[in-house]
């Protein structure tokens, strides 16, 4: 996907449902040798407020936990200083962003307080 973006960054998103699969799909970039240059982690909280409430109260990690996983699996794997951390859902504040980059994130997306503005 690299060669054909013309090297732009090449990255996906997930929201952590089972923490076993992430550690399955960091042994597979380990295994390999390929790593996205970013993985988005997004809460299972319905950034939108726009999800039914089974969805939003049953399906996926909050993001603080889902965060956490995620950078601890890829510095466990050693490749963590490969990939960088994206996290968006439920960043609300100030205070939402630095506790999100102490847990781990290397930055923030914060769509629901614009939506809110």
């Amino acid at each position: 996907l690299r060669a054909l973006s013309g090297g732009l960054p090449v990255g996906f998103k997930l929201c952590v449902g089972h923490p076993a699969e992430v550690v399955a799909l960091v042994h597979a970039m380990v295994d390999t040798g390929i790593t996205p240059d970013f993985i988005t982690v997004d809460g299972g909280e319905g950034g939108t407020g726009a999800a039914p409430p089974e969805f939003s109260n049953s399906l996926g990690m909050p993001l603080s936990e889902g965060l956490t996983h995620v950078h601890r699996t890829l510095v466990a794997a050693g490749v963590r200083e490969k990939v960088r951390i994206i996290c968006s859902g439920k960043v609300l504040s100030g205070f939402s962003i630095v506790r999100n980059l102490a847990l781990g994130a290397d930055l923030c997306n914060s769509a629901r307080a614009m939506m809110f503005a």
